[in-house]
């Protein structure tokens, strides 16, 4: 019996070191946890609080001259952009986006790939929020050459609204009712667009549709493209596109649809403008 205290002494003091280790392991990952949720909200307020600053290249318009005896009235909701001030901060901005009445009212880059404004600022810092920025292979000037123009931006998630979060707001009909028209003005002229589709899509699934694609070989591909992304969307919109029609797709993530596969997609089709 003598013997055997020793041992059960022992194997008690093995089992505390092992769950005080336990313990101290735990907290240690608590405190790795806390301390990186804290980093990225402060990345993402500091992000936010670097796009408060555009606010600069919106400024105050007259209605523009008549052309040819004929009056042009603007809509009354359009704001004007100082581009040349945008441009001396930035060569590579192209554009602007607005939605009214919604958060989204940003500058639009272009950069030499997909990657460049991912996680930059339109100042070229580096910002979780990155940039609105149009696809690299798109041509938009002098105009806009191509059928389908795409513009990205990240959903920032945890109800933020900056950046395209808003988007996923257009699953609701009547967000889509209360805000079908938008705003893409590029530096070589202005653009009202309505929206027709709105709807998720899953980068994982390959397919024949693809809302990126950009030209279209003839009339009946470009048809059968914009009635895949109507018979997507989930509520009819009634805005007719025909063939000779510019689309804007605007694409930003949604994890909720098939996590980090998931994408929600907004399209609009030129309705009014100079472009």
């Amino acid at each position: 019996m003598r013997d055997t205290e020793p041992k059960k002494q022992t194997h008690k003091k093995g089992i505390t070191w092992l769950l005080n280790l336990l313990v101290i392991l735990c907290l240690l990952g608590a405190l790795i946890c806390g301390y990186l949720y804290f980093k990225d909200l402060n990345e993402v307020k500091e992000g936010e609080a670097e796009y408060e600053k555009v606010d600069q290249y919106v400024v105050e318009t007259t209605p523009p001259a008549a052309e040819n005896d004929v009056e042009i009235v603007p809509e009354p909701w359009r704001i004007a952009i100082d581009f040349d001030t945008l441009l001396s901060e930035n060569s590579d901005a192209c554009g602007w986006i607005y939605i009214p009445e919604t958060p989204v009212s940003y500058p639009v880059v272009q950069g030499r790939d997909n990657d460049e404004y991912l996680y930059k600022s339109i100042y070229g810092n580096y910002s979780v929020c990155g940039s609105i920025f149009a696809d690299y292979r798109n041509a938009l000037l002098p105009r806009l050459a191509d059928s389908n123009t795409v513009l990205y931006g990240h959903n920032m998630g945890g109800n933020r609204t900056s950046m395209f979060s808003s988007l996923l707001e257009y699953k609701e009909k009547s967000y889509y009712d209360a805000h079908s028209l938008l705003q893409f003005d590029t530096t070589a002229g202005t653009g009202t667009w309505t929206i027709f589709a709105a709807f998720n899509y899953d980068v994982s699934v390959k397919d024949d549709f693809s809302y990126i694609q950009t030209q279209f070989a003839d009339e009946a591909a470009f048809d059968s493209f914009v009635s895949e992304a109507k018979s997507r969307t989930p509520y009819d919109t009634g805005v007719k596109v025909q063939y000779g029609d510019r689309i804007l797709t605007l694409s930003t993530c949604d994890r909720s649809y098939n996590g980090a596969n998931g994408r929600y997609v907004v399209m609009a089709v030129l309705t009014g403008g100079t472009l």
